[in-house]
């Protein structure tokens, strides 16, 4: 970080403090990898081997802060035990539970679940949709009424009768005009799921269990790690598939004080159906940006205000992770009113001369999403797309002609292929700037707004 004696964009410390790490990518997303486009003709996205990629690591030795370059091996056998042995704590806690005495249970449901809709229930299985798939529905929901899809009884035996997701929940309008850039939307989605309906070792076109944020409410974020395993069905936090929908989605008589539920149809689908989970999403982010404008009278905006600008969003997805607070609740809130104060870029949890998040390909930003506030991750992510890579084929035989294999959106098998087309800023010059400064540069201080 560069608060750490003066060197620039530090991501890590090694263990020992010995090297401040600047960066660390697999080869194939390194980040001077921008230029390197000729297999895919997207900037640093490569056509990749099917074998263990070499893990690039750049950094500088804390003292002298010289430069260094090296790569490691995944494939070598590590010579110390170092990052291989059990952690003490897991032991601890293994013994623990086994000289407690647990309820017998006969099913596979936890009964006391929160969440309205149950995990390892073997009636339930979600959809996990292609990456294209999300890409598709994302298109068409930010227009109003367009998408016309009905999902039939009983779709993919969701025991639910028939529904149009769009008639469902239909894209709300903006105020002031407009719509939501679907750039916007898929960086949110990044964020919130990796583009993922069910749980994450659900393949695409296969089902499994739903996707829900913290389902069994474990406190994992503070200083004690010895209630790292303590369930607290109270605190779950209930966050359904690829928008991680909250509102509305506990269990019938687990609401939340002053929380109104959906019927229990409405959250199967929104939890079951990536399409309903767009749409639901799409009027959840609408709502917040309708809530500001209507709030202070539209004079709370980014640069003009105009919607079709990503940046623009910048307050809107703030809200849509930490809440609005209005104005006439001022009174219960100490006086204050606005968006929650977790996400503020001057908030001291974020290091103060950051760099834009994932900026130029450096994806081991993903590894510590803690030093960014939301709404410069989704930023960063509508910029710097999610490298899906597709299920590879085996290599053609010696002397075999090369076998020419494509996944269903035209990108040979064994490509890192991005899961969504970018933000437009790629599409001028020189798009490497115009990227970074889709989000307020920050400095020691304060943060502004370009």
């Amino acid at each position: 970080m560069s608060a750490i004696g003066g060197a620039p964009n530090v991501e890590t410390v090694s263990s020992e403090g010995d090297l401040l790490i600047t960066s660390i990518a697999r080869r194939g997303l390194r980040r001077d990898s921008e230029s390197d486009q000729a297999d895919t003709r997207y900037p640093g996205v490569v056509q990749e081997d099917p074998a263990p990629e070499l893990i690039d690591i750049t950094a500088q030795t804390a003292r002298t802060h010289s430069p260094l370059t090296f790569a490691i091996d995944p494939t070598r056998e590590a010579t110390s035990p170092s990052g291989r042995e059990e952690n003490p704590r897991l032991a601890e806690a293994r013994g623990q539970a086994e000289s407690k005495t647990t309820a017998t249970s006969t099913g596979t449901i936890d009964p006391n679940h929160s969440c309205a809709i149950a995990r390892n229930d073997p009636n339930t299985q979600v959809y996990q949709p292609h990456w294209r798939q999300v890409e598709w529905a994302v298109d068409q929901l930010v227009f109003k009424d367009r998408l016309q899809v009905w999902r039939q009884d009983n779709w993919k035996e969701s025991g639910l009768s028939s529904w149009n997701p769009q008639d469902l929940f239909s894209a709300s309008d903006l105020a002031g005009g407009g719509r939501i850039p679907v750039s916007v939307v898929f960086g949110i989605l990044a964020q919130e799921s990796n583009l993922w309906q069910a749980q994450r070792d659900t393949l695409p076109g296969e089902t499994g269990n739903p996707l829900v944020g913290n389902y069994y409410g474990v406190e994992i974020y503070d200083d004690k790690p010895d209630n790292d395993w303590v369930i607290r069905w109270d605190e779950a936090d209930c966050g359904y598939g690829l928008t991680q929908q909250t509102d509305h989605m506990r269990r019938a008589g687990h609401a939340k004080p002053g929380e109104w539920l959906w019927d229990p149809d409405t959250q199967r689908r929104i939890a079951l159906d990536y399409v309903t989970n767009i749409a639901v999403g799409l009027t959840t982010l609408a709502e917040k940006w309708n809530q500001i404008y209507t709030d202070t009278g539209g004079t709370m905006k980014i640069n003009n205000g105009d919607p079709s600008k990503i940046e623009n969003w910048y307050f809107a997805i703030w809200a849509y992770n930490s809440g609005y607070y209005p104005k006439a609740q001022a009174s219960a809130n100490g006086g204050a009113w606005g968006v929650g104060w977790a996400n503020n870029p001057k908030n001291p949890d974020y290091v103060a001369g950051r760099r834009p998040f994932l900026d130029n390909n450096s994806y081991s930003d993903a590894a510590h999403p803690q030093d960014w506030p939301y709404q410069e991750k989704v930023l960063g992510w509508s910029a710097w797309p999610i490298a899906k890579k597709p299920t590879t084929t085996p290599p053609p035989a010696s002397g075999s002609p090369k076998a020419v294999t494509t996944t269903p959106g035209g990108t040979p098998k064994g490509t890192a292929a991005l899961s969504f087309r970018a933000g437009p800023w790629w599409t001028r010059t020189p798009s490497a700037r115009r990227r970074t400064s889709a989000t307020p540069p920050t400095r020691r201080g304060g943060v502004h707004a370009s």
